[in-house]
């Protein structure tokens, strides 16, 4: 008990102690700013009271210095809308076909003009730049894939992307009538090739099961490069996806 009353004791005295203190520092600090004139200025704080030698007072003209925070997002924001001041031969023609509307396999819509591409989840305009070694950087990603089918790497290895809103050459009714002509022609090898394999006609199979793999069916030159990719997808065809495993059909 006597132990406890000390300790009670020596704190009410340090708290007494204290309070005195700050109450001679602010009477100081009050007939200081009486004393001096009204016109604004900038004053130091240890002039007026040796209590704070680390305050820092500014007069009532003057305006605040904006907080770390503040600022660092103030850097973040130029740096976002900062234009490189020059772009390479080869940048600058991945960004030419970049251009127009792209979707992403996140839901994203992205309009990509000149130099800026503006997403659907904000509402200001990114700028492309340009990092050592030629590689284009768009918020935060790298370009890694090509630009007709550009896949955006971030640093944490997340990758995204990209294709195109309107598939290309929707429009172009002769290069819808030479793919539908394709897939039917390889279709119907299909179909040939199951009905060798239930009659058991094992050599028609063999030759039928090469010109599936490797033949082109008759695809024009100009339209085989784009065509023979997709040779093996036809209606029937099991397919497992290379990234997610996923299994699917296409019909």
């Amino acid at each position: 008990v006597i132990k406890t009353r000390r300790l009670v004791c020596l704190v009410m005295f340090f708290s007494l102690a204290v309070r005195r203190r700050v109450a001679g520092a602010s009477e100081a600090l009050v007939r200081k700013l009486k004393a001096l004139p009204l016109r604004p200025s900038t004053v130091a704080a240890s002039d007026l009271c040796p209590a704070f030698p680390r305050l820092a007072c500014r007069s009532a003209g003057s305006t605040p210095s904006a907080g770390p925070r503040r600022r660092a997002g103030s850097r973040l924001s130029k740096e976002r809308h900062a234009q490189p001041e020059h772009f390479s031969a080869q940048t600058q023609a991945a960004v030419e076909a970049l251009q127009g509307e792209w979707g992403d396999d996140i839901g994203l819509t992205i309009s990509v003009s000149g130099f800026e591409a503006k997403f659907s989840d904000s509402t200001e305009a990114w700028k492309f730049k340009e990092v050592p070694g030629g590689v284009l950087l768009l918020r935060g990603a790298r370009l890694t894939g090509s630009a007709a089918a550009p896949v955006w790497q971030f640093p944490t290895g997340v990758e995204r992307r990209w294709a195109r809103a309107l598939a290309a050459c929707s429009g172009d009714i002769a290069w819808a009538e030479c793919f539908l002509r394709f897939k039917a022609a390889r279709l119907q090898l299909r179909q040939q090739l199951q009905e060798a394999l239930a009659k058991l006609h094992f050599d028609r199979a063999m030759q039928l099961k090469a010109a599936w793999q490797h033949g082109s069916d008759g695809a024009p030159a100009a339209q085989a490069e784009r065509l023979l990719p997709g040779r093996l997808l036809v209606p029937g065809v099991c397919f497992r996806h290379r990234e997610f495993h996923y299994r699917g059909v296409i019909l």
